[in-house]
């Protein structure tokens, strides 16, 4: 039988839903003046321990969850490159960076999440 937690102790999370839901992934639209190498870099290792983590019990969330990631890179790359406010001129981009930079971004070597689809 385990022995209750003690006050001080490490936390635990409190409901069931605690434990399959990932923390918020990171926006880069709120980091400025970076280029997506640089993105990259700061991204790459963040989603990976994350992957690590909840991918081994909740695979399921973490497709959904990495999906979005690709969601604020678009975003990002909209406010960053006036070019690219229209919607089909984000599509040829986002295609030619997956295109040029395959593992760019660790995401895209473990789901097609990076594919743009309409």
């Amino acid at each position: 039988m385990e022995e209750p937690a003690q006050a001080g102790g490490p936390a635990t999370p409190t409901t069931p839903t605690d434990l399959i839901r990932p923390p918020k992934p990171p926006k880069p639209n709120q980091r400025g003046g970076s280029g997506l190498s640089d993105l990259a870099e700061w991204i790459n290792p963040i989603v990976r321990g994350w992957h690590q983590y909840y991918g081994r019990f909740t695979p399921s969330v973490m497709r959904a969850f990495l999906a979005r990631i690709n969601t604020y890179l678009m975003r990002w790359a909209r406010g960053k490159y006036r070019r690219l406010r229209g919607y089909w001129a984000l599509t040829r981009w986002w295609k030619r960076v997956q295109r040029e930079n395959p593992g760019l971004f660790y995401h895209w070597g473990i789901t097609r999440a990076h594919q743009v689809t309409r």
